[in-house]
């Protein structure tokens, strides 16, 4: 996971979050989602859960999505 920058750390990881998954191997990483928190493969490794969302006005807006790598 890339966060976006912000006022403590400055702007250096502005540039493309999100959610990335790289080969085992090393090398570029691929931006699967542009969003999201708490990435974690599935049991047989073809799905990432991840949440998004968080509080919008004091209400809870967080959901579980999924996306294949």
């Amino acid at each position: 996971m890339k966060e976006s920058g912000n006022s403590t750390l400055g702007g250096t990881f502005d540039k493309k979050p999100g959610i990335y998954t790289v080969s085992i191997e090393g090398g570029k990483g691929k931006r699967i989602t542009e969003s999201g928190e708490y990435p974690q493969f599935s049991v047989k490794g073809d799905r990432i859960f991840y949440q998004t969302g968080g509080y919008f006005f004091g209400n809870l807006t967080k959901r579980l999505k999924k996306c294949q790598p």
